[in-house]
């Protein structure tokens, strides 16, 4: 039976080619954050985010794993120019580090969908974060939640309660949604 499978596998590598995972592209990088006690959303991205990691592989998991992502929070985009400021000046100004390192340090699953781990680094420390991915049309598409207090950032936190007290409605919390996209296509090459 394993011959037979191991013939089947070898005549569709013939047949239709090789195939890799190649990564094209800048990844967006997504957020959203609550605040009022109703839990009010916030969303943005970032402008400046850059990536470094392998662009082409035969597995979508040697493609991924140990891509680096780095985000620069000055970048901040919530689509309101003062809310920016005040984010920088009383959040990310806050914080021990002016960037933010996410790595892919896990992935199972497959070309559709799963889960995988990323090595998050902020305000110097680091900490594993569990997301979920689905792949369609050529894009990745990660999910994930990050809690602030794991970072020892609460009192950013309280910093941009105290700055946007009244919008807020004295609360902040701590918990944000955080999202990626990644372009990343599978190219399968036909035997001549």
């Amino acid at each position: 039976m394993k011959k037979i499978l191991l013939g089947l596998s070898l005549l569709s590598a013939l047949a239709f080619g090789e195939c890799t995972f190649e990564r094209d592209g800048e990844p967006l990088v997504k957020w959203t954050a609550y605040k009022t006690p109703a839990k009010k959303a916030v969303s943005g991205s970032f402008r400046a985010v850059s990536i470094k990691g392998s662009e082409s592989e035969k597995s979508l998991e040697k493609l991924l794993v140990g891509t680096e992502v780095f985000v620069q929070t000055n970048s901040v985009d919530s689509k309101n120019g003062g809310r920016d400021v005040k984010l920088v000046t009383y959040f990310f100004n806050i914080l021990s580090d002016s960037n933010i390192k996410a790595k892919i340090t896990v992935l199972k699953g497959n070309e559709e969908h799963g889960n995988m781990f990323i090595d998050i680094t902020m305000n110097s420390l680091r900490r594993q974060i569990p997301m979920s991915y689905s792949i369609e049309e050529g894009m990745m598409m990660a999910v994930g939640y990050i809690d602030l207090s794991e970072f020892k950032a609460l009192h950013a936190i309280d910093s941009i309660n105290r700055a946007c007290f009244e919008l807020h409605e004295g609360k902040t919390w701590s918990d944000v949604k955080v999202e990626f996209k990644l372009p990343v296509t599978k190219v399968c090459s036909e035997e001549e």
